[in-house]
């Protein structure tokens, strides 16, 4: 009996010393990220284990928000933010380090670039994969806990997946669709022509003559029954020209720099939004 006893005692305290041991630092900490694609990889990574929060309210356009000195202030403090590096926050940072020297970064775009508009970034699913990258390697530079590493990298595997799927579903319906055409009114959508679409953009910054003349001519002639515009688009003259000439309608792409509250109370996220941006794409190519 003294024996059990003594054997129960030890692994009590094996398990009481392993559990002091292996608490890591990085653990229920407080992370701010960027646009929200970012905040939903970070979230997918380590949500389990720190407080994510986003550095931009839910609604707003994070292109023209700017923080200002007081919120980079109270930043700063953050055990650790993920950051766009392809954008203003570069700024950001290095106002916070010099406020905070002991502060985390990670730069969560890094090894990406863009055509267009930095929109055609959170549409692309390779794109997110590379993104995923960089916080999972980011991440596990300044985590020593074998088990957070693992765990990081299981729910990398996942998300991987997840991704990976998106893009094998568009590729897919491209590849099984009557029509490959599709015309759009906003650049950063061309972003879809990887998969094969032929793309016709009548982007009031770029348009020429011949996109409107072959915009018109599919409409016409009912191979197009709609435009593609951006979440949140502005009717321009050209598109509600073309509305009402052809019966032309508009179908929505939600490019994903933010979440709107209604989407995030609904238990909406990243996937569910870009597989409704597959069944648009559908309704057009079908």
């Amino acid at each position: 009996m003294k024996k059990i006893i003594k054997r129960i005692c030890v692994i009590a305290a094996v398990f009481m010393l392993s559990g002091c041991l292996n608490k890591d630092s990085m653990e229920d900490i407080n992370i701010y990220t960027s646009f929200y694609p970012i905040e939903y990889v970070s979230k997918s990574l380590y949500g389990d284990y720190a407080n994510i929060i986003s550095m931009y309210p839910d609604n707003i356009n994070p292109y023209t928000y700017k923080l200002t000195a007081k919120q980079i202030k109270n930043f700063s403090n953050a055990d650790l933010i993920i950051y766009n590096g392809l954008d203003i926050e570069k700024e950001y940072i290095v106002k916070m380090l010099n406020s905070n020297r002991k502060l985390k970064i990670i730069d969560s775009t890094a090894k990406i670039e863009y055509s267009n508009e930095m929109d055609e970034i959170w549409i692309n699913p390779s794109n997110m994969i590379t993104i995923a990258q960089n916080i999972r390697n980011g991440l596990k530079e300044y985590i020593n806990s074998s088990y957070l590493q693992s765990k990081i990298e299981e729910n990398y595997d996942d998300l991987k997946l997840k991704l990976s799927t998106i893009d094998a579903n568009i590729k897919e319906a491209v590849a099984n669709a009557k029509n490959t055409n599709i015309i759009i009114a906003d650049d950063d959508l061309k972003a879809l022509s990887k998969y094969g679409l032929n793309i016709i953009s009548i982007d009031e910054d770029t348009i020429t003559d011949k996109s409107l003349a072959d915009a018109k001519s599919l409409l016409n002639r009912k191979e197009c029954n709609y435009i593609f515009v951006k979440k949140g688009f502005t009717e321009t003259q050209t598109l509600k020209d073309l509305k009402e000439k052809y019966d032309a309608k508009y179908l929505e792409i939600d490019t994903l720099n933010n979440i709107s509250i209604t989407d995030r109370n609904d238990n909406k996220d990243y996937i569910t939004i870009m597989y409704n941006n597959i069944d648009n794409l559908k309704e057009e190519l079908y």
